[in-house]
């Protein structure tokens, strides 16, 4: 014949079984905050990249500018980068250019462009500040005005709006091939203190259809990068659908702005996808996260 639980122990089963119920909902609760920080994380490192990606495409776009101001023609301008020469702020922009004639089949150009933005006045939709330093060698061959350049552009407490970049890049270009532009620990900071930092290849190709005042210049961006966010989270980037920029949209003929592509982005296990859009010419893009989208606007 079995014992009637007594008195005690029943009153010990029950308080054993609160424990393990509380128990095992505090790790149901860990474990959906551990989860609700790694999709917050990785939706901010999207945020960051896209950051990255906007810095990339201005120092392109200035030095090719820088470039054109100063008669080089040769280089990434030949080959349809004429850069933003829309500039809401105008920089002072002055060069120790030296070129080389002595050799019977080509000349080299080499020396550094000086693009200063400290005595700028800007209008009140962009601000910029410091300076960026371009050093070039160029080499062009004279019986069809072949080049190769290589270039190391480096910040001197360059302002873009809100961020700071700090470090150098480097460039490389000929006839035929993309621009390609190795990001070398180059580091963004904002205004409230917190940085990222990146490092990786990142591959533009440039083209022009027209002639005179009617070409079109459009400019496409692949690659892959690695770093660290605003939040010291560590992440790597994957542009997994060529990026697409277009020039001429809301009346600046010179200004490119990414209009479709995507690119993958994982931190903490976590992965985000940018997705610029369709084509049309807005300032939308996407970030989506766990199979939640939100809409952003580029600037």
């Amino acid at each position: 014949m079995k014992k009637p639980l007594n008195f005690a122990r029943i009153v010990g089963l029950v308080g054993l079984t609160i424990v393990l119920v509380l128990s095992c909902q505090r790790e149901g609760d860990q474990g959906f905050l551990v989860k609700q920080i790694g999709i917050n994380q990785s939706a901010q490192a999207a945020l960051d990249n896209n950051q990255m990606i906007a810095t990339a495409q201005d120092l392109v776009n200035v030095t090719g500018s820088a470039f054109a101001n100063q008669g080089i023609t040769y280089g990434r301008v030949a080959d349809g980068d004429g850069g933003d020469d829309d500039f809401d702020c105008k920089p002072s922009i002055t060069n120790n250019i030296k070129i080389d004639t002595s050799h019977p089949d080509s000349l080299i150009i080499s020396g550094t462009i000086i693009i200063d933005f400290d005595s700028a006045t800007c209008d009140s939709s962009e601000v910029r500040k410091g300076k960026i330093m371009d050093s070039i060698m160029l080499v062009v061959a004279f019986k069809n005005k072949v080049f190769k350049s290589f270039e190391k552009i480096t910040f001197e407490n360059y302002w873009k709006d809100s961020v700071n970049v700090n470090g150098s890049v480097s460039v490389t270009a000929a006839t035929g091939s993309p621009t390609v532009v190795t990001i070398n620990g180059t580091k963004i900071k904002y205004h409230d203190g917190t940085s990222s930092s990146w490092t990786g290849n990142l591959v533009f190709t440039f083209q022009r259809s027209g002639v005179g005042s009617t070409y079109v210049s459009t400019m496409s961006l692949t690659g892959s990068w690695s770093g660290t966010t605003r939040s010291g989270m560590s992440f790597t980037a994957n542009i997994t659908k060529e990026i697409d920029f277009k020039a001429g949209c809301f009346g600046h003929r010179h200004k490119f702005i990414p209009v479709s592509g995507t690119v993958d982005i994982t931190t903490n296990g976590v992965t985000s996808t940018i997705d610029y859009g369709d084509g049309t010419c807005d300032r939308v893009y996407t970030v989506t996260t766990a199979g939640t989208t939100t809409e952003h606007h580029l600037g």
